[in-house]
């Protein structure tokens, strides 16, 4: 009876207080960051420059960072490899981003340059080695008109998904390579360009070494 006594009193009292809740968290999560890199150099040109992009997403907004580095004596894909950079410039893009069906568009804005304004779509491109370079293909001779005239050594490749994204208003397709900013997700991806005058000249996408 006392048990029951004791129940009984226990079911008269008053409800115990709601648990504690915390507000739900509104904040759009942070996509990981995407990263392209773009390499020139060669005989021609005299000089190594190169430009690397990261860009951050959160949301509908979005963020594109650029640094511009130069390596005054080195003149081709693998002396810049092995070069000292020195970073020429920095500057931060901030804007908005939208899907336009299928395609996504970025509209940024820096303080100190006219805004920025990119069409971006998946795609999947083929990419080489870290550190791989580009070499006379053989069968290719010197005195043809200038092209595209290098392969890749090693010349194995793997295809990754990418954001591929040129000028608002062209599409991706067709935007010259030098012109499309190539975005993958970990280290990245860099399209390394040698031009010795069209003995070698051309470039591809390799995965960003250090």
């Amino acid at each position: 009876m006392r048990i029951a006594l004791v129940l009984a009193v226990a079911a008269c009292g008053a409800p115990p207080p709601p648990l504690a809740t915390r507000p739900a968290d509104r904040r759009p999560a942070v996509e990981p960051a995407r990263r392209f890199r773009q390499l020139i150099t060669g005989t021609r040109p005299g000089h190594a420059r190169r430009t690397t992009f990261v860009l951050d997403a959160a949301g509908d907004r979005a963020t594109l960072a650029e640094t511009e580095e130069a390596a005054p004596h080195a003149r081709s894909i693998a002396e810049a490899d092995g070069a000292r950079w020195s970073v020429r410039s920095q500057r931060s893009y901030r804007g908005i981003r939208r899907l336009e069906g299928a395609a996504l568009e970025l509209e940024l804005a820096a303080s100190d340059m006219q805004p920025l304004n990119l069409r971006c779509a998946t795609a999947t491109v083929e990419v080489a080695a870290a550190g791989a370079r580009r070499i006379p293909s053989p069968d290719r001779g010197a005195d043809r008109a200038c092209g595209d005239r290098g392969i890749w050594d090693p010349p194995a490749t793997s295809q990754v998904t990418a954001l591929v994204c040129g000028a608002a208003g062209q599409s991706v397709d067709d935007a010259d390579d030098d012109d499309r900013l190539v975005f993958a997700p970990g280290p990245g991806v860099e399209w390394a360009f040698q031009n010795d005058d069209c003995a070698l000249k051309g470039g591809g996408l390799r995965w960003i070494s250090r």
